[in-house]
């Protein structure tokens, strides 16, 4: 399932840092391949891939799936759970925004997408054991995109 995360959104991962600042709300697209790119508001797009790594948020795996952005200076998304609803109802996948930090000078900020078994994705690990208290339910879309 693909989800798209604008940068005043709710709140979304660590493999490759960006290497300049992101303006204020570009469109960032999240997947469970570990790709996606972010669009800047200019139209310039910059490809963002994950990878599996150990989640320190609550509950987090030992190898979950990991983006690592770099918000603009007090941009920072909200630090909390996505928590998606597939088809039916069923609880399938989670965007976990863990807080931002200071790495090396620059501001970072992972984003770990999990998704329940049984896919072959890299996102396919099973979901956090526990929640962040901000947390909040959405509905994906059966299309496949959910935004």
């Amino acid at each position: 399932m693909k989800s798209i995360i604008t940068g005043v959104a709710i709140a979304a991962m660590s493999c490759a840092i960006l290497s300049a600042q992101a303006p204020p709300n570009p469109t960032i697209t999240l997947n469970e391949t570990g790709q996606g790119p972010i669009q800047l508001p200019n139209g310039a797009v910059i490809p963002l891939v994950g990878a599996r790594m150990s989640d320190p948020g609550p509950g987090g795996l030992g190898s979950a799936l990991a983006f690592t952005l770099r918000p603009a200076e007090g941009s920072a998304f909200v630090v909390g759970d996505v928590l998606m609803l597939g088809v039916g109802g069923v609880f399938s996948d989670v965007i976990r925004f863990n807080p931002a930090a200071l790495i090396a000078g620059v501001l970072t900020q992972q984003v770990f997408f999990y998704s329940t078994l049984g896919g072959g994705l890299l996102a396919d690990t099973g979901l956090p054991s526990a929640f962040y208290a901000n947390a909040v339910s959405i509905v994906e879309n059966a299309a496949g995109t959910t935004v």
